[in-house]
C-alpha cells in the first residue's frame, strides 16, 4: 500500500502530454461531426471555415479550411488542458459521463462568452463571414446551436473517455496492472500476485 501511495503523490498531477493530445483528437472529432451535417446541407457553419477566416483575416481563400483545421485542433489541445484540471481536481475521475457534463458547461461558455468575443474581433476586422453568427450560431440557421452544443458533448465526452484514469489511479495503472503498460512477466509489470492491495482499490 505505501509503494503505491507514494506513486500516487510522486506522480505529474496533471498527464500533460495525454490532456493535450485528447483535446486534439476530440476537437478534430467535434468538427467532424458538425461537417457531416454541413455537407448534408443542414447547417452552414463549419468550425473549419470560421476559425480560417478569422485568424487569416481573410474571407475564402483556398487555405482558409486547412489553417481552421489546425487551428481547431490546437484550440481543441489547449482546451484539453482545461479539461484535464476538472478531472484532476474537481471531479477526481475521468469518465464520458463527466467530461459529457463538462461539455455542456463548455457549450454554455462558448454560447455566453467565447463566441461573443471572437464576434467582436470579427466585426473589427471587417470579416463578413459568418458575421450574422448571432447566440450559439441562431443567425446561421436554425439546426446551427443543437449541432454546435452536440458537438461541445461530443468533445467532453471523447475528453472523458481518452483522458484515462487520474493521479493515483493513473499511476496504479501505469506499475501495478499486469497488460495496462506491458504483458505480464515483462520487467516492470507486476502480476496480480504480486499486487496484494487491488481490493484496496476496487
Amino acid at each position: 500500500m505505501g509503494k503505491v501511495l507514494e506513486l500516487g503523490r510522486s506522480v505529474q498531477p496533471i498527464n500533460w502530454f495525454r490532456a493535450f493530445a485528447s483535446g486534439v483528437v476530440a476537437a478534430v472529432l467535434m468538427a467532424f461531426f458538425v461537417d457531416i451535417f454541413n455537407m448534408m446541407g443542414a447547417t452552414g457553419f463549419s468550425y473549419e471555415a470560421y476559425l480560417g477566416a478569422l485568424f487569416r483575416l481573410s474571407e475564402y481563400p483556398t487555405r482558409n479550411w486547412l489553417f481552421g483545421a489546425v487551428a481547431n485542433a490546437l484550440l481543441g489541445g489547449v482546451f484539453g488542458l482545461f479539461y484535464a484540471y476538472c478531472f484532476e481536481y474537481v471531479f477526481r475521475r475521468s469518465e464520458v459521463a463527466v467530461g459529457t457534463r463538462l461539455g455542456f458547461a463548455h457549450a454554455v461558455v462558448a454560447a455566453i462568452g467565447l463566441f461573443p468575443f471572437l464576434g467582436m474581433i470579427q466585426q473589427q476586422m471587417r470579416i463578413t463571414r459568418f458575421a450574422h453568427f448571432g447566440f450559439f450560431g441562431s443567425g446561421i440557421d436554425a439546426p446551427t446551436p443543437i449541432l454546435l452544443l452536440f458537438g461541445h458533448l461530443v468533445f467532453g465526452a471523447c475528453m472523458g473517455l481518452f483522458y484515462g484514469p487520474v493521479r493515483a489511479a493513473r499511476a496504479r495503472a501505469r506499475f501495478f496492472e499486469p497488460g495496462e503498460s506491458g504483458m505480464p512477466g515483462q520487467p516492470g509489470v507486476i502480476g496480480e500476485e504480486d499486487d496484494p492491495v487491488d481490493s484496496a482499490f476496487a
